[in-house]
């Protein structure tokens, strides 16, 4: 017997999916680009990580470098679409730790990391949530 799946499912109970631009989180995406904004790629990660409407948030890859970057995040780093493809350790400073919390998420950990960053433009910390999001995988850091 064969099991079909759509895209805008994942087969966890509690997973939600969210916009890569806007964070609009939903439950079911019929499609990969995202129906509110019609400029992001809708992901999925646990639905208690799932960033809020208007959250700052990174999408990283297990080689370390930004693949996406939400619309809010242009308050903290300008140009969001410069971001895409830079390494994140040019983009966030902080804990030594912060790399491999980040490649552990990317790769599929369902541990939750919580990290103090700052970016290069501003001097204040921000908290950092890393979890594991995806299709591909990648780790979401969600600034607050």
């Amino acid at each position: 017997m064969t099991r079909l799946i759509t895209q805008g499912r994942d087969q966890r109970q509690d997973a939600a999916r969210f916009c890569t631009h806007c964070g609009v989180v939903t439950d079911d995406a019929p499609q990969r680009v995202c129906e509110s904004c019609g400029l992001g790629v809708v992901l999925h990660c646990a639905r208690d990580a799932a960033p809020r409407p208007g959250a700052s948030f990174l999408i990283v890859t297990t080689d370390l470098r930004v693949t996406g970057a939400s619309a809010a995040c242009g308050e903290m780093f300008g140009e969001t679409f410069e971001l895409v493809g830079s390494p994140l350790v040019d983009v966030l400073h902080g804990d030594g730790a912060l790399p491999r919390q980040v490649a552990r998420a990317a790769m599929g950990s369902r541990k939750v990391a919580t990290v103090w960053v700052r970016t290069a433009q501003h001097g204040r910390p921000f908290r950092g949530r890393i979890v594991a999001c995806g299709d591909p995988p990648a780790a979401l850091i969600v600034l607050s």
